[in-house]
């Protein structure tokens, strides 16, 4: 008669898992990692200043006809897209102030602007 195998030990079983997590991890490791696409470097094309503090956030109007920023200033200002993104004047439009933090970032809503949720 065959003789029965030995039952494998608590320590043979916990280096069989160790095994297969490291062939686990080094599966993951030799996945291919998508190589990005050259573009054309980026050009600076206007500065707009106007906040005394760093600029935290920025929304967009959906129809980008204006922008809102908002600042560590502690004020969200409006801005006209077109004239700012030409490097003209006369793009800022309102500023809104009177915050006791700086804003948590401005966000368009479905109302006529200058409305904002926080």
């Amino acid at each position: 008669a065959a003789a029965a195998a030995p039952a494998a030990t608590p320590a043979a079983a916990v280096a069989e898992g160790s095994l297969a997590i490291i062939a686990a991890a080094r599966k993951r490791r030799e996945a291919k990692v998508p190589v990005p696409q050259w573009h054309a470097p980026w050009r600076l094309s206007a500065v707009i200043s106007g906040h005394l503090g760093w600029v935290r956030s920025i929304a967009f109007d959906p129809g980008n006809e204006w922008f809102a920023t908002g600042s560590s200033d502690r004020t969200i200002k409006i801005w006209d897209l077109a004239k700012c993104s030409a490097g003209l004047e006369g793009g800022f439009l309102v500023a809104l102030a009177g915050g006791i933090s700086a804003p948590p970032g401005p966000a368009p809503c479905g109302r006529p602007p200058p409305h904002f949720i926080p």
